[in-house]
């Protein structure tokens, strides 16, 4: 055994680029949502989209040959179902209710912040690495979908093109606000279960009362306060359904802000947040 004196002469490592210290919170966050529930579900989200895409639009090749006359109507049919909005919640509460609840309950996350990145930059990855999941959920089945019916003949180039921008337009704002409100329950939760069932309660709890509220006084308005009513009347837009309760631009724009705004009061939450020297 020997001894040798302290080298405090030695220069500190050096330190990584900056788009490469969030990239490696971004990667973690992503791999770590990789589970073996998770892959069912986004399997069953899939499932679910495509055969209520390729099934109505093959039912009517057959009863009204390759010219479907509305055929953009039929893309739709999977936000009409209650199923989809089922199963996107439950992958919403099961990709974000860890994201960043798990950080704070072993306070890893105050070593990210020592690496150093910002709250802006933690913010950014995690938010990422949840968008991307729920993009993979609620938009890439809906292309997929429509490359399908496009390859079959089912539907022209014109009408794929506005299917696939209907997908494209509802499934962003969608991540949008799913997105944020999932980093803002993780943030407030002290552990990924009880940010799990509040996830799950606030979408669907208020899509019942909502619901409720609107039968019972006969106003309208109210479904405003549900997001999945706000994403059918952005899709009833989008792909020319007539007759939606609600006014789509005003839905469209309540899911902006509600990402935007979950967003901005995580990274308030996240600010108070004290790191400790690396």
């Amino acid at each position: 055994m020997s001894l040798h004196p302290p080298r405090y002469s030695l220069p500190p490592p050096p330190l990584r680029p900056h788009p490469e210290r969030v990239g490696v919170v971004f990667g973690a966050t992503f791999r770590e949502r990789a589970g073996a529930l998770n892959i069912v579900l986004l399997a069953l989200v899939f499932l679910t989209v495509l055969l209520q895409i390729i099934v109505p639009f093959y039912l009517a090749s057959l009863a009204f040959g390759l010219s479907l006359g509305p055929a953009l109507t039929l893309f739709y049919l999977p936000f009409s179902s209650q199923v989809w909005f089922f199963f996107q919640v439950l992958f919403t509460a099961s990709i974000g209710a860890g994201v960043i609840a798990n950080d704070v309950a072993n306070r890893s996350i105050t070593m990210y912040l020592a690496r150093p990145i910002t709250a802006a930059d933690y913010l950014t990855s995690k938010a990422g690495a949840i968008a991307l999941w729920l993009g993979i959920a609620v938009i890439l089945p809906g292309l997929v979908g429509v490359t399908i019916v496009l390859s079959l003949g089912y539907v022209s180039l014109g009408i794929a093109l506005e299917g696939a921008a209907g997908f494209l337009a509802v499934g962003l704002l969608t991540v949008l606000a799913f997105t944020g409100l999932a980093l803002l329950v993780s943030a407030w939760s002290p552990k990924s279960s009880y940010a799990a069932a509040a996830i799950f309660g606030l979408l669907v709890g208020a899509e019942i009362v909502a619901a409720v509220i609107a039968a019972i006084s006969s106003t309208t308005s109210v479904l405003y306060f549900s997001l999945e009513q706000d994403a059918l009347a952005v899709a009833q837009w989008a792909f020319d359904v007539p007759g939606g309760p609600l006014h789509p631009a005003v839905a469209g724009a309540i899911l902006g802000a509600v990402g935007l705004v979950t967003v901005a009061l995580t990274y308030q939450k996240l600010s108070t947040v004290d790191s400790v020297a690396e």
